[in-house]
């Protein structure tokens, strides 16, 4: 699992680029989560980052499950406490359920469309407390992620670093960089950040993936 693999650096691979690792720890995790998925619902669409690639996908209206099995690879090789598990189900193209895991705080964030977003700490007997937004409306009182992403194109590079000065000129409190998606929207969705931002685009197929961002999504709508 995420949390007991005492060696992170398990037998790493890189993908698109050498900022974009994967490694033997991911494909076992993506294995147990997708067997379980199929299991239970052999009928069902399974888009999961390791089988799927990192080519844009097409979405339909059918049900479909995302799994990301290790979102922040890179904290996790480096042995960063800052990974999570990512699982989210969609149907008509819209997110239903979303789940959040981060295993070394034994936290778990979920939604259900329509039910409200709650987290869960200390395993699965722990009663779930409702979870909200924070109510920050100025950028001075503001915690603000900011992700890169795995492009270092000289101008992908100048647009995020001027980005960033700008929201530090507007006099924001501060930036966090936490290297993990999944966790940024979690925080977001609990009132620990105020707002997350990533560099990419679902459009044009560079940035986050579906499997990354949809829980989140969930979690703070």
């Amino acid at each position: 699992t995420v949390k007991t693999t005492a060696n992170a650096a398990d037998n790493i691979h890189t993908k698109t680029h050498t900022t974009d690792l994967v490694t033997a720890t991911d494909y076992q995790c993506e294995e147990l989560i997708s067997q379980h998925v199929q299991h239970h619902f052999p009928s069902h669409a399974v888009i999961a980052e390791e089988s799927s690639g990192s080519d844009k996908y097409t979405l339909t209206d059918q049900p479909t499950w995302t799994i990301d099995p290790i979102d922040g690879t890179t904290n996790f090789v480096h042995q960063l406490k800052l990974s999570c598990v990512i699982v989210s189900f969609l149907q008509d193209q819209q997110v239903k359920v979303g789940v959040v895991y981060h295993p070394y705080s034994d936290e778990l964030f979920f939604a259900v469309q329509g039910q409200g977003a709650f987290l869960q700490t200390g395993g699965p007997n722990a009663v779930p407390v409702p979870i909200r937004v924070s109510t920050t409306t100025e950028l001075g009182q503001a915690v603000v992620s900011m992700e890169p992403g795995y492009g270092r194109e000289p101008a992908r590079v100048a647009r995020f670093c001027a980005l960033q000065q700008r929201v530090l000129n507007s006099g924001v409190r501060n930036l966090r960089m936490l290297g993990t998606t999944g966790l940024n929207l979690a925080h977001v969705a609990c009132g620990r950040l105020d707002a997350a931002w990533e560099e990419g685009s679902w459009k044009s197929g560079v940035g986050a993936k579906i499997w990354d961002f949809a829980a989140g999504r969930l979690l703070i709508h």
